[in-house]
């Protein structure tokens, strides 16, 4: 692992470059950060348990996710959270704001291991980053150890919401069409 200690395939200047905040006056909620986090953590998950070429897109899902958990408590914290997507600044960032907000060191060492997969939206033949099953379950730990430390009414909202609902929308699954309907009869009766 390099010295920064954020693992392979980190790159400082990919980070941070931004400096703008979304501030919860803009209508930025932690609830909507959570829903958005949760539903992004369990399609890794199913990508995870799906097939390998999957893996990628699985972990990235899997980074977002566990950044939008910890932006949600940022912005429950402080009232804002930074565009930026390096796991370790965000909670470095947290425990500015709340002290008691914390992660034993297997949890930082998981954090810093899902931090890398940031990196894996674009191909990187310099500093290849690994993605497989096995991370789920890294992530999966990880995401209890945030819901734990979170506030608890943080974690009540997540318990609240309507999964129907979110951003501001209202998802639904489209009726099929006719030659979809005529298929699936078709496959039922081979």
């Amino acid at each position: 692992m390099p010295a920064s200690g954020r693992g392979p395939g980190f790159r400082a200047k990919d980070f941070g470059a931004m400096t703008r905040r979304y501030r919860a006056h803009e209508g930025y909620t932690p609830g909507a950060l959570l829903h958005y986090a949760r539903d992004h953590l369990a399609c890794a998950k199913i990508l995870f348990q799906t097939s390998f070429e999957c893996h990628d897109s699985a972990g990235h899902l899997s980074h977002l996710g566990i950044e939008l958990m910890l932006k949600a408590v940022l912005l429950n914290a402080c009232g804002s959270f930074p565009n930026q997507h390096d796991l370790v600044k965000l909670f470095t960032e947290i425990r500015q704001y709340d002290a008691s907000f914390d992660l034993d060191r297997k949890q930082r060492k998981a954090l810093v291991a899902i931090n890398c997969f940031a990196g894996v939206r674009y191909p990187n033949p310099k500093e290849p980053i690994t993605a497989g099953d096995t991370n789920w379950e890294k992530t999966l730990s990880l995401y209890k150890a945030i819901e734990r430390a979170m506030a608890q009414h943080l974690r009540e909202e997540i318990a609240r919401r309507d999964p129907t609902r979110k951003g501001g929308r209202v998802l639904m699954k489209r009726p099929k069409t006719e030659w979809e309907q005529r298929a699936t009869t078709a496959k039922r009766q081979s």
